[in-house]
Parts: C-alpha cells; structure tokens; sequence
C-alpha cells in the first residue's frame, strides 16, 4: 500500500538489543531482580550488561530501605560491585541455584562446615565451588535460599579447577578443603575460620588439575594422616604432607594430563591403591606403600 510508504523510511525496531547501552540500563532498572538475571539466558548482549553495577544499586538501594527503617547512606550508594553486594546481603534469588560467581563454575564438593557437637545433634553442612573467576565460594542453605556464607579468593586470582574437603587433623578440629589453581598452586583453606592456611606451587609449570586427601594409616595420633595427592598437567602425580606442606612423593608413568584421581579401600588381603586416569587414555594403578605402579 503506497499510502503507508512513508512508514518504512526508518529500519522498523526489531529488538531492545538494538537500543543504545544507556537506555537499555534505564529500562532494566525497573525490573525484579529475578527479571534481571532471566535476561542473562536471553542473549550474549546482555550478560555483562546484566551485572551493572549501576542497575544492582538501585536495586540494593531498595532493597535496603524496604529491611532497614533507614536508608542505605550516601556513602553505601557510592561505588563498588553492586551486583557481588546484593548476592552478599540479600543471598541467592533462587532456592535452588547458587549465584555468585563472575565467570565458570569449574568444580563443586559437598563439605561439613561445622561437625556434630554431641551424638545425634546435627552438624552444619554446606557446598565449597570453585570457578575461573579465581574464587572458592562457600555455600550454606538457610530458610530461603543457598547464601554465600564466605567468598575465598585465590592469591594470584588464577582459575580454580579443582576442591576436595580434608578431614581435620590438628588440634582445632576444623575441617579444611584444598584446591588446585590453573597456576600450579595447592591452596588450604580452614573451614571454620575461612582463612587460607597455606599456598604452594605444586605442579611447576602446569595446573593442579585435580586433588583430594589420600587416607593411609600412620602412627599419628589420629589414624588418618594429613596426606593430599594431586595431579597435573606436567604428567606427574604427587604426593604432599599437609603438616608440613612438603612433596613426600612422585608417581610418574603417565604421558598426558592427568585428569582424575581415586583411592580403592584397603583391606588385609588387598591394600590401598590410588588410581589415575590422563589424557594418554590410560588409567594407572600405584601402590601407596611403595609408590610403584602395580598392574590392575
């Protein structure tokens, strides 16, 4: 129809992602928070615009006034990163999903944050992920939602690709975890106090692609010794005393990444043995008493 001609002249409108950056920002701050993150599986376009700071403070902002009897001061509206401060305060907007991270959440384990007081009394327990924004986050579930109880950020915030909980065995009692970092490095975090214990360059020149805490017996005190195997990208498995955070053995044999790690119960008739799957497609077996490998 001629007469509507003049109606094409300009492109028609085809998406709000076609709109400038600034309007967009203006019309996501009338949104739920709920309706912000649905707009992060919408389109790659959206994804960092949905972790605007400038959107979330508004949000934290009403937030706060809605909980508190007085405003959020001018100092709280001023600055940072609103969208990691309304996760903090205000937990995760889903019962069923853990939102926190900036970027991969690479590996997840199940930890026991505090263990039972008494027999039957109940323990807290809780979920440690690690992502390749560099962070180890813990996770607790509460009335509402999973909340993220500490944040745990690596030293030279390289990737976290692996966690694996370590049963206590000092005289705190305190359960920690270990992590491997895409630089090499273990770390050791104590649950309870949320602090880093140690670091260490493991794997000289390639990542910790995966740990965990080897249970052999010892003449400890405790019968589990403070010992955690991990395996890299430079083909090695090692061995480590977490007491004194020394390298008390290398299992070599592999010729790729290594890629898992498991340890078999022991028995008298069969002891333990540490398994070891890699790149090269190959899973291994080695005996723990005498760091050899055994045929499987």
């Amino acid at each position: 129809n001629t007469s509507l001609g003049f109606m094409y002249d300009t492109p028609p409108f085809r998406s709000i992602s076609g709109l400038p950056v600034d309007v967009v920002l203006h019309v996501m701050r009338f949104l739920r928070p709920r309706d912000v993150l649905a707009m992060r599986e919408v389109s790659l376009c959206f994804v960092s615009l949905c972790c605007d700071s400038l959107i979330w403070a508004d949000l934290a902002h009403q937030k706060c006034d809605q909980v508190s009897d007085t405003p959020c001061s001018e100092e709280k509206r001023n600055g940072g990163d609103w969208y990691q401060e309304y996760i903090w305060r205000y937990g995760s907007l889903t019962k069923s999903v853990c939102l926190g991270h900036t970027d991969t959440v690479l590996c997840v384990k199940h930890i026991l944050l505090m263990p039972p007081t008494a027999p039957g009394s109940p323990s807290q327990q809780g979920v440690a992920s690690g992502s390749e924004d560099g962070t180890i986050r813990v996770w607790v579930p509460d009335e509402h939602a999973w909340r993220c109880q500490a944040m745990l950020p690596s030293p030279s915030r390289s990737p976290v690709l692996c966690l694996h909980p370590v049963r206590a065995y000092d005289h705190t009692g305190h359960e920690h975890i270990t992590a491997g970092s895409a630089k090499g490095d273990i770390l050791y975090w104590d649950l309870h106090t949320m602090q880093m214990v140690s670091s260490f360059d493991a794997h000289k020149g390639g990542s910790v692609t995966c740990c965990q805490q080897l249970h052999m017996e010892t003449h400890a005190p405790s019968n589990i010794a403070p010992f955690v195997v991990s395996g890299g990208a430079d083909q090695a498995v090692r061995l480590w005393d977490m007491r004194t955070r020394t390298a008390c053995g290398v299992l070599l044999g592999h010729c790729g990444t290594i890629m898992s790690l498991a340890q078999t119960c022991s028995s008298v008739v069969c002891p333990a043995v540490l398994l070891s799957s890699s790149r090269d497609r190959t899973i291994r077996g080695w005996d723990l008493r005498t760091m050899r490998q055994i045929v499987l």
